[in-house]
């Protein structure tokens, strides 16, 4: 059963991450198994405390990674407490039991081997006292050796059972951070990619109307028209699907954008645009300056006086995008246009999300003038 639920564990890794925790817990155990036989090797031989330190490191490892690997999961994570806790009483039972085996097999030879050597000067005061009068004395020796010993089995077993408890909840406690981090990021990426598609439905209808008009007229600007709307529509469509375009696709199509505006009114006039100053080759998150430009031409409402203006900036400095939209306000305001779009506060939340403390967003409006500043840091190409 444990070979079976260490395979289903090791089973869901990485090949390399496989053979990381493979050396790690290798080197661990075997620096312990040196450690131990320097610690235990004063009464006994080198070949001795190798033997003993195996048998001790043996069932110490299965008692921790039975832990590990079955009791902590099975029950204490489940908060199957009462379980729990039996089940650590029924391998520290069966543990010491086992200890006890080996230990009446060893502690007999060992004794043997130590009274040949002449080191029981070394052992404590009352087994020099009793003077060892032949085998009863080996007796009297092997029954308080072997308390003593249980005393140090119970020690070992329960450092593995508090080894295994600790790195296990750090482990548990690893693997919950990143759930909830790829959770986080998969939350967000979602909530981002639906606020990258609420895409202004109201300016459709009305371009489309605005082509109709044209069309019926025969006017010679319908089919560039058409053209830059079809463009519109394939970048929204096919290139957004990724997470970053070049800044040249974006400029394209807050370029047409504004053209189809103007296509509303021949009498319209004061916009101005300039877009040369940036660096096309840089990456940013698509539909992020729409939204300012949408709102300059609603804000505004230049179709309706002549006195309206927009002008709007983009240029690079470095991996810096500089933006800024602004507009005229009307003196006397017409009702907003309550159609949702993109609209400002989808846009704060895309920036949040796709560019926290890269970004700087200043909105201002004033009796007669609406503006927008955005700075952001840009991937390069």
């Amino acid at each position: 059963m444990l070979i079976s639920y260490l395979w289903r564990e090791f089973s869901t890794m990485k090949h390399l991450k496989k053979i990381q925790i493979i050396l790690i817990h290798l080197s661990g155990w075997i620096i312990y198994l040196l450690l131990l036989m320097w610690l235990i090797s004063d009464f006994r031989t080198l070949h001795e405390a190798f033997v003993r330190s195996i048998y001790i490191v043996a069932l110490q490892c299965i008692v921790f990674y039975l832990n590990f690997f079955i009791l902590l999961p099975k029950f204490f994570e489940r908060r199957n407490y009462a379980w729990y806790i039996l089940s650590i009483l029924g391998v520290i039972t069966a543990a010491l039991f086992l200890f006890l085996l080996i230990d009446r097999q060893l502690i007999p030879l060992e004794i043997r081997s130590m009274m040949e050597r002449g080191l029981f000067q070394k052992m404590p005061r009352e087994f020099r006292s009793r003077g060892f009068p032949g085998a009863h004395g080996r007796d009297l020796i092997t029954g308080v050796w072997t308390q003593k010993a249980i005393i140090f089995n119970g020690f070992h077993i329960l450092f593995a059972l508090f080894v295994s408890t600790i790195i296990r909840n750090q482990a548990v406690g690893r693997k919950r951070d990143r759930e909830a981090l790829q959770l986080e990021n998969k939350v967000l990426e979602a909530e981002s990619t639906m606020l990258k598609w609420q895409v202004n439905p109201h300016f459709l209808f009305n371009t489309l109307n605005n082509i109709y008009s044209m069309s019926q007229l025969k006017l010679d600007k319908t089919p560039d028209a058409i053209h830059r709307l079809s463009n519109m529509l394939r970048y929204v469509l096919y290139d957004c699907n990724e997470k970053n375009v070049p800044l040249e696709q974006e400029i394209s199509y807050l370029r047409s954008y504004i053209e189809l505006q103007l296509l509303k009114d021949n009498n319209i006039h004061n916009v101005t645009y300039d877009f040369e100053k940036a660096n096309p080759k840089l990456r940013v998150a698509p539909l992020l300056f729409i939204a300012f430009v949408e709102n300059s031409f609603k804000h505004s409402h230049i179709e309706d006086t002549g006195q309206s203006w927009i002008r709007i900036i983009l240029k690079t400095d470095g991996n810096r995008i500089n933006f800024r939209c602004e507009n005229s306000l009307p003196d006397n305001q017409i009702a907003k246009d309550t159609t949702p779009g993109i609209g400002l506060e989808n846009v704060k939340r895309r920036l949040e999300l796709l560019y926290p403390e890269r970004h700087h967003l200043v909105i201002e409006e004033g009796k007669e003038v609406y503006s927008v500043t955005l700075i952001l840091e840009a991937d390069e190409d």
